[in-house]
């Protein structure tokens, strides 16, 4: 019997692509600062290009969940900034006659890439299913499929609702209503003799 194929989802492959770059720990990065505007990451000296990508991961968030058409065009603008500095080649690709244009950073491992792979999330409108898992012990970056989703893994998932003394005093509570509801009404039946 053949194995089902695993259903892909549009911009999957791009976000998937761009959260394996971001959770890659054999390069050095400081994946937590960030910065309150565009200027400062620019003006910087020797700006870490990986710090650009993470401000326009939020900026590109940010930008889509604002309602206010000024405040995205701020946001726009500084996204513009940053990526003044980033190093694209155009290449010609033929395909069956026909010219089209790719761009592609110097290094295929560079932050350009992954800027790369950030703009094409951005062209379709996805930006924002870029996520950082919520359970505090994880915080990897994962593409949700859906907009519901929090958690990278189902593993998290449940690691996070055990973590939360809430969820635990409410599944407490549950489990002793059921208990008095459900087992405690009925005696246990003994095998053997009476």
């Amino acid at each position: 019997m053949k194995k089902p194929r695993k259903r892909r989802y549009f911009g999957e492959a791009t976000g998937k692509a761009l959260a394996a770059f971001l959770n890659d720990r054999t390069r050095k990065r400081q994946t937590e600062t960030t910065w309150s505007n565009a200027d400062q990451v620019v003006n910087r000296p020797g700006a870490d290009s990986d710090q650009v990508l993470l401000r326009l991961i939020e900026l590109g968030q940010r930008c889509h969940a604002s309602p206010n058409p000024h405040v995205r065009e701020s946001l726009k603008r500084d996204a513009n900034i940053l990526l003044l500095d980033l190093k694209f080649n155009p290449v010609i690709v033929s395909i069956h006659g026909a010219w089209t244009v790719h761009w592609e950073a110097w290094k295929y491992d560079s932050p350009a890439a992954a800027v790369k792979l950030w703009l094409e999330l951005v062209g379709i409108g996805l930006v924002s299913r870029l996520r950082r898992c919520a359970r505090k012990k994880c915080r990897r970056w994962y593409y949700a499929r859906f907009d519901h989703t929090s958690f990278h893994s189902i593993k998290c998932r449940d690691a996070a609702a055990k973590e939360d003394p809430t969820r635990r005093e409410r599944r407490r509570n549950y489990e002793r209503d059921y208990y008095h509801q459900f087992r405690k009404a009925e005696p246990k039946k003994r095998k053997g003799k009476l």
